[in-house]
């Protein structure tokens, strides 16, 4: 699970590697679904975390493989490292 405090939002992955990423910042008062990111990862996902003030959410998982998603267009592909 990841919280950005700046942008108000929190990210975090399911059972089936699916990042999900909420805006706190929603009304009701309860979250909404901002963004799905299917098939984040061929393998459990370990770990996200977001940088701070720079849009971007850090994802790895249990292989040691890290995937960068900008949060300004999750329609590209990820940056792999």
């Amino acid at each position: 699970m990841a919280l950005d405090r700046h942008q108000a939002l929190l990210a975090f992955a399911t059972q089936h590697n699916i990042i999900k990423i909420v805006s706190l910042n929603s009304r009701p008062v309860v979250s909404f679904t901002e963004f799905e990111i299917y098939q984040a990862h061929d393998h459990s996902i370990r770990l996200l975390a977001f940088v701070a003030n720079e849009g971007i959410l850090v994802s790895i998982d249990e292989h040691n493989l890290i995937k960068n998603w900008s949060m300004k267009d999750l329609k590209e592909p990820p940056q792999e490292c």
